[in-house]
């Protein structure tokens, strides 16, 4: 347990020194001007595109942090041979392997916290209520991007990087899609393609299931019985593909 804190600090640190922290300054000072400059030309929805805007922001620096930081968290340690200075210390590859995705899921929370808090403090200055589901959306939009960072380690312990990408990028793309193509008339009337997608819902990501953003937007009330299988299913598949990352990490000819 020592050594998966040390390591989690270490990574965290080493990404701070790595000046990835000023990218979410500067997103948060983005949202900051977006959101005033919206103020000055909407008058009573202004709170709303602040959610909208922070949101957005989150969720594309959350899910680009975890694919560009994460498609070398692992297979960098390997090819720079860092690895196995580590490995040479009382220290397993499933203690290395946790340690490196806890710091920078750690990275990836700090982003998230301050982008969707910031949201929060513009969104109430701006007029907004303060709903629950707020809360439960900035969640989810973690969950969502340690669910990339899940799949992009996968990918990168067994192809290059530029694969890992594309491959993450293609499932996150229908992953978000998925629901509302098997819900369009084309499938509608199509029972072999339908039943089709239905079998890709139960094995790829269904990262729709984790954004419920537009609720939100519309101050739609939404079952805490659906939020809850939300976390669940995102808890779930995170530690599934981790599972399956590990096995073949410790397995991984590192010669």
């Amino acid at each position: 347990m020592k050594s998966i804190v040390t390591i989690t600090k270490y990574t965290f640190k080493e990404y701070v020194k790595g000046k990835v922290i000023l990218s979410v300054v500067f997103l948060a000072i983005a949202l900051l001007l977006a959101t005033l400059v919206s103020a000055e030309l909407t008058y009573k929805t202004v709170h709303r595109v602040a959610v909208d805007i922070g949101f957005g922001l989150a969720t594309i620096s959350a899910v680009t942090m975890s694919i560009f930081l994460g498609v070398t968290l692992i297979s960098s340690e390997i090819e720079n041979r860092t690895l196995y200075m580590v490995l040479s210390k009382p220290i397993s590859r499933i203690e290395f392997f946790i340690g490196k995705f806890f710091g920078l899921s750690l990275m990836s929370f700090v982003n998230v916290l301050v982008l969707t808090s910031q949201t929060f403090v513009l969104s109430i200055f701006f007029g907004g209520n303060i709903d629950p589901l707020f809360f439960y959306v900035s969640g989810l939009i973690f969950i969502e991007a340690l669910v990339v960072l899940s799949l992009t380690i996968l990918f990168s312990l067994f192809t290059n990087k530029y694969l890992s990408i594309f491959f993450v990028f293609v499932l996150y793309t229908v992953g978000h899609a998925l629901d509302s193509t098997v819900q369009t008339k084309v499938v509608a009337s199509a029972p072999i393609l339908k039943l089709f997608l239905y079998i890709l819902e139960y094995i790829l990501p269904m990262f729709y299931k984790l954004n419920f953003k537009d609720f939100l937007l519309y101050e739609t009330s939404l079952p805490f019985e659906t939020i809850l299988h939300s976390f669940a299913y995102g808890f779930f598949y995170i530690l599934f593909i981790n599972t399956v990352s590990l096995l073949i990490f410790t397995k991984k000819d590192l010669d």
